[in-house]
């Protein structure tokens, strides 16, 4: 029911020469996926993305087969899945046009920072009429001191792109006062 399970004691061990061909086309094509229109894959993706693709060990291609399967059942005629625009819910035309941003960092994401880099993992996504309009999934370009200031990074990158985004709406003749930012810290 997930793209990706949980990174407990991922499973080191080199995987087999032939899934190694096709490794980096199913990392290429969900990053592609997770890109233009499936929010729900960026983690996974961005994970998929930074493996060594000419050597994948067992836990990533543990990883690969989990997101395929995930995708597979995420086509079936059953799932209602999909982003829907609309103002509908709202209030009004300025509330739906209103920017909803949520953003969460881990602190020195190993073992999906990798080993060495210490580095921690945002994600971010911004609603706008009831969908998402903005969402990503990445390494933070520096190494966070504390799990505080991990998050600092996580809201000042969301926050540069919340002011642009305002910064357009009011040019399109929508102003906004401050945008509250959702954070779990």
């Amino acid at each position: 029911s997930t793209p990706l399970a949980k990174q407990n004691g991922r499973d080191t061990t080199p995987a087999s020469c032939n899934f190694a061909d096709r490794f980096g086309t199913i990392a290429g094509h969900a990053n592609w996926l997770s890109t233009l229109c499936r929010p729900d894959l960026s983690t996974a993706s961005s994970l998929l993305s930074s493996c060594d693709w000419k050597t994948p060990t067992k836990g990533d291609v543990k990883d690969a087969k989990r997101l395929l399967r995930y995708l597979r059942g995420t086509l079936s005629k059953h799932a209602r899945m999909g982003l829907t625009y609309c103002s509908s819910g709202f209030k009004s035309i300025l509330l739906a046009l209103t920017p909803v941003p949520f953003v969460d960092s881990d602190h020195a994401g190993d073992p999906t920072g990798g080993p060495l880099t210490k580095r921690s993992r945002s994600g971010q996504i911004i609603f706008l009429c009831g969908a998402p309009i903005y969402w990503a999934s990445a390494l933070q370009k520096t190494v966070a001191i504390s799990t505080t200031y991990a998050e600092i990074i996580g809201l000042s990158d969301i926050c540069k792109k919340v002011v642009w985004l305002v910064a357009l709406l009011g040019d399109l003749g929508f102003p906004h006062g401050p945008i509250p930012v959702w954070e779990d810290n």
